[in-house]
């Protein structure tokens, strides 16, 4: 006999699940904005998520894609249009008078024609131009305060009208709308203003000496090309006659600024050293105001008695011989040529090795016979698999450059990259825009690297992983440039980068301080100064193949 609870019991079944168990969306997966974008709203199209659950995971998103990183911004920010992001976020605009939303709805509204399109340089169109504007009209008019400012409701809106970062990559910066007050100076000062180069051919481009030839300006006349320039003459260009007026002073021998209001304006002094600074630290060292310690042995390398004499070519486009140089300096024969790289600052950039030619002379020399091998590993691999061939490098040498090798790896046992290993480690780079953070560990581990990113994040442990491979490759790259600058893996790099540059390079770095311009000559050929490894690159950001950066010793200028 049944109890009575048993019998007086009403049986309740268990449910049943009317659905599939979902798993909720992690935002920390997605590769980028727009991909998370778009999964969180099919997925609530879908029913897997409710509208409530879609708001936060959006949310989420926004603040994920603005985090700003302490050690490297993440590839899907690098990748993101700079005009884009500002639209987005309504960031305030050089000088704090407007926003970059607020200004963007306000031209769509009442002057569309002022937002070009930087490749045809024409007015850019937007078809759902009309809803957005509608949309922005409802919301003030509901709200009492711009859509721009609430995150959500503007990014949404933009999305959902397709106003993608490609759309809005666009536009181009104009004095109207996007560009710093910095930039506006710049496209009115800038060397490619001033020089000829949109007429270049391309048999110029191919041949640096055709370039040169047609192209070039006598030592005499360059002061006079840049005073009577019509950019700079123009009565709406804010900067020309400040620089005019430089270059006369550069001219009759003095670095003594011109005064005015300019120089309580930290854009029109940036903008006149950074741009300007290029070609006037030419003229400073044409006539003798730059401080050029090794004069004697660039005239006896170029063959002339006065840098009046020679001949300047400056590029204006970047697919010229010498896009990693500002310009060149060469002989009336044509028998020698020099390299320039006219930067603002107190150092020149970090030029590429990919643009230096070693000598015959230099290649035969024994001493320097392991760094013409590294130097030519530089040369011949991508940017990517430089970092690793580069590393096999200083493996196969063995002594000092294994040594070094070892030091800088801090206890990593350290062993080659076979050719198989790099093959797979390039196709994970190539992919990697396609892929996720979680996926391309993984791959990264399949292709036998688990225990080498295990070891390389607890040697940085302040530096998080944000972007798998490239963090593969940064600190790859990195045991190779301190094993060269700091361990001495190469003890004829200094020495044999000096020789290579000295056929090959010159620095100007010119400064504005105190009211002067002050122009500063780095000629390589001697230089009693410190020649090291450097890279633009990081581990979200690929810049290039490794360049040099040459620091002069105290007392050098002296």
């Amino acid at each position: 006999m049944k109890p009575w609870f048993e019998r007086e019991a009403k049986i309740i079944k268990f449910p049943e699940p009317e659905k599939k168990v979902v798993q909720m969306p992690n935002v920390a997966s997605y590769p980028d904005f727009m991909t998370g974008v778009s999964d969180l709203k099919a997925r609530m199209g879908k029913g897997e998520i409710s509208q409530a659950s879609h708001d936060k995971l959006y949310t989420d998103l926004i603040h994920r894609f603005m985090k700003k990183e302490s050690f490297e911004t993440p590839w899907f920010l690098r990748e993101a249009s700079s005009m884009a992001t500002k639209i987005r976020t309504n960031k305030t605009q050089q000088g704090g008078q407007f926003k970059s939303g607020d200004v963007f709805l306000n031209l769509l509204a009442k002057n569309p024609d002022a937002i070009i399109d930087k490749k045809t340089k024409k007015p850019t169109t937007f078809p759902d131009a009309k809803q957005l504007l509608q949309l922005a009209s409802q919301y003030k008019k509901k709200y009492k305060k711009s859509i721009t400012t609430d995150p959500n409701v503007w990014q949404k809106a933009l999305v959902d009208l397709n106003f993608t970062n490609t759309v809005l990559d666009r536009i181009e910066k104009t004095s109207d709308f996007g560009a710093s007050e910095k930039e506006k100076f710049a496209k009115q000062i800038q060397p490619a203003a001033i020089f000829k180069g949109a007429d270049i051919s391309d048999e110029e481009v191919k041949s640096i000496d055709v370039a040169i030839a047609n192209n070039s300006i006598n030592g005499k006349q360059l002061a006079d090309t840049v005073i009577k320039s019509p950019t700079l003459n123009n009565k709406n260009n804010e900067l020309g006659q400040i620089v005019i007026n430089i270059a006369k002073n550069l001219k009759q021998g003095s670095n003594k600024l011109p005064e005015g209001d300019w120089l309580n304006n930290n854009s029109a002094v940036k903008s006149i050293q950074d741009y300007a600074g290029e070609y006037l630290g030419v003229i400073g060292l044409i006539h003798n105001v730059a401080n050029f310690p090794n004069k004697p042995a660039f005239f006896n390398y170029m063959g002339a008695n006065a840098l009046s004499d020679l001949n300047y070519y400056f590029p204006s486009k970047t697919n010229t011989p010498l896009a990693d140089s500002f310009g060149s300096i060469s002989n009336d024969e044509g028998t020698s040529v020099m390299n320039i790289s006219s930067k603002g600052g107190t150092q020149g950039a970090a030029p590429s090795l990919a643009n230096l030619k070693s000598s015959p002379g230099t290649r035969k020399k024994k001493e320097f016979q392991e760094e013409i091998q590294f130097i030519d590993a530089v040369l011949g691999a991508s940017e990517f698999e430089g970092a690793f061939r580069l590393f096999n490098v200083l493996y196969d040498l063995g002594s000092n450059a294994r040594k070094g090798l070892e030091i800088a790896s801090k206890g990593i046992p350290i062993k080659k990259f076979s050719e198989n290993q790099i093959s797979d480690l390039n196709a994970i780079y190539k992919n990697r825009k396609k892929t996720t953070p979680k996926k391309e560990i993984q791959d990264i581990k399949a292709a036998g690297f688990a225990e080498y990113l295990k070891s390389l994040e607890k040697i940085n442990p302040k530096t998080p992983v944000k972007n798998p491979i490239g963090y593969l490759f940064y600190f790859t790259q990195k045991i190779v440039i301190e094993a060269v600058n700091q361990h001495n893996a190469l003890p004829e790099f200094q020495a044999c980068v000096r020789e290579v540059l000295g056929d090959n390079f010159m620095q100007i770095l010119t400064k504005i301080q105190k009211g002067k311009i002050d122009m500063k000559v780095l000629y390589p050929a001697q230089i009693n100064g410190r020649v090291t490894l450097a890279t633009g690159s990081g581990q979200a950001t690929f810049a290039g193949k490794l360049g040099f950066r040459i620091l002069p010793t105290k007392g050098y200028f002296k």
